[in-house]
């Protein structure tokens, strides 16, 4: 081991600033393992079964035929999506994060249009 060099670096380290050592340790951080990781979790999609019925309610209550049992499954299960929505925006924004650069370019970079708006 290099002694001279690990306490060289280690009187650099000392006189960073605050945000310089948490970019520091960012990068320090970043692995391609971390990376690799991020984007399956960004790759995952909803389990079939969940995301058919999910369209298939969502017809329903469109063409207003949905039951009120029906009804109480939709809910279910837009909690379900919105979960899992969160979750792969958490995931999104960790990448952009560890990549540093903003979550509309890492979107482009991906290219991951975002999600229309509910009318």
């Amino acid at each position: 081991m290099n002694t001279q060099l690990v306490e060289s670096l280690a009187e650099t380290i000392r006189t960073l600033s605050i945000a310089e050592k948490t970019a520091l340790w960012q990068k320090i951080d970043h692995t391609p393992t971390t990376e690799n990781n991020l984007l399956q979790k960004i790759a995952e999609t909803l389990p079939t079964v969940i995301q058919q019925r999910y369209n298939e309610l969502r017809a329903k209550l469109q063409a207003e035929t949905l039951t009120p049992i029906e009804h109480q499954e939709l809910l279910d299960l837009i909690a379900i999506v919105e979960q899992f929505d969160g979750d792969r925006l958490q995931h999104l924004i960790a990448l952009a994060q560890l990549r540093q650069v903003p979550l509309p370019e890492l979107l482009n970079q991906l290219k991951i249009s975002p999600p229309a708006v509910y009318a």
